[in-house]
């Protein structure tokens, strides 16, 4: 099962003051990215797959309450009932199993994934919302993580209000703003885009692209042609598979 780029993450958390400032220049009306006198990053599925490498197309991710779904999970995984798991019991669950390669450690790896990146959430438990997305693992695959994870920023910043935190994946944001950036540092041309950056290349360009205190935006976009050309590639590889 191809999970992209969150199998090699470079980086675990990203910089507080750069995290809030991108926050503070999402649109969530259009879904993008409006970085004050540089111009508009879309935050759309595409957006998602150039960096993640997730699946971007396929089925709608089903991400609610289903109460059958969640006895179920929660009974093969010796969790009885239909309570949610403490976070810390259920990774600490995934780490006794020793990696072991099989549905029953993958389907438990991906709701951490979901729970915890793709769709985080504030409280202690697991959010059993994710169990449907993953109850049949093998589909995962064949399932539009990539628009999910759009939508649910999207969701996440139309009901920000006056809250200071937002629950979505603002890893992606950031990472989409570095990663459009025009820098003077050697930086992987890799695909997923993740797997080029890592803590000490997110700490040279943040400080780069620093104008005061919890202010960026000083250093220039790229231009658009590596997108255009990663675009282009994607589009020639699933030709070629179709074709042999």
């Amino acid at each position: 099962m191809d999970l992209g780029g969150l199998l090699n993450i470079g980086a675990c958390t990203m910089p507080v003051d750069l995290s809030q400032w991108v926050m503070k220049c999402y649109d969530h009306v259009k879904s993008e990215l409006v970085i004050p006198n540089r111009g508009k990053i879309p935050v759309d599925a595409e957006s998602v797959s150039r960096v993640w490498g997730l699946p971007n197309s396929g089925l709608k991710v089903c991400y609610e309450m289903k109460m059958d779904i969640i006895k179920a999970i929660n009974e093969e995984y010796g969790f009885p009932g239909t309570n949610a798991p403490e976070k810390t019991a259920w990774c600490k669950m995934i780490k006794d199993m020793n990696g072991a390669a099989d549905d029953r450690f993958l389907r438990a790896w991906a709701i951490v994934a979901f729970d915890c990146f793709l769709a985080p959430t504030t409280g202690l438990k697991v959010s059993p919302r994710c169990y449907p997305a993953v109850n049949d693992i093998k589909l995962l695959p064949r399932t539009n993580i990539c628009q999910f994870v759009a939508d649910q920023i999207r969701v996440a910043f139309s009901a920000l209000g006056n809250k200071k935190s937002v629950c979505c994946c603002v890893f992606h944001l950031v990472m989409l703003y570095l990663d459009s950036l025009e820098v003077d540092e050697v930086i992987s041309d890799c695909n997923p885009r993740v797997d080029a950056w890592d803590s000490s290349l997110i700490s040279k360009v943040k400080k780069k692209d620093r104008i005061s205190p919890g202010v960026f935006g000083k250093l220039q976009k790229k231009r658009k042609i590596g997108a255009l050309l990663y675009g282009l590639c994607s589009e020639f590889e699933e030709s070629m598979a179709k074709f042999v």
